[in-house]
């Protein structure tokens, strides 16, 4: 079995989560699991969907149609939410269903999604709504995001990438 771990984060250069070198782009595994290993270290706080969307569309997707995973596993931590007040980002509901939306066409729909963070109770109970209506639903997802990426969302990208 191979694993393939995709980390997106708050890292400030190490100054944030997690505050050392494990954080960067640059670390993608050892041994054999040289390679499966993609961090997505935000440069500043305040990332929102826009910056999720351009990651997603432009390195998470990609990288999943080449390793066609069986399975996903998302460690769904909301502390990315709008409102968190501990990690800074503005993840709105929406965003999330968009994202989970795009991962329910990998491996033929096989998703868990395991809550585990966020500190805000009202910011963790919409999100969650909004991922547990896409999982139960087929419907089209209503909202829109007018936002665009921050300029360091592109250099992210492109240093993972």
């Amino acid at each position: 079995m191979t694993v393939w771990c995709c980390a997106f984060f708050r890292h400030e250069f190490g100054s944030f989560y997690p505050a050392n070198g494990d954080g960067f782009y640059t670390m993608i595994g050892e041994g054999p699991g040289a390679g499966y290993n993609i961090n997505v270290p935000w440069e500043n706080g305040q990332c929102g969907d826009a910056d999720y969307f351009a990651v997603w569309d432009h390195v998470l997707v990609p990288v999943a149609k080449v390793f066609n995973p069986d399975l996903i596993m998302v460690s769904a931590g909301f502390d990315a939410a709008a409102g968190d007040p501990v990690g800074g980002c503005r993840v709105t509901p929406y965003g999330y269903a968009v994202m989970l939306k795009k991962l329910m066409s990998f491996a033929n729909g096989k998703i868990v999604l395991a809550l585990e963070g966020g500190y805000n109770l009202e910011s963790i109970a919409s999100s969650t709504l909004s991922c547990v209506e896409v999982l139960l639903d087929d419907n089209p997802i209503h909202g829109s995001s007018e936002a665009y990426p921050f300029e360091s969302t592109w250099r992210v990208i492109q240093a993972v990438y």
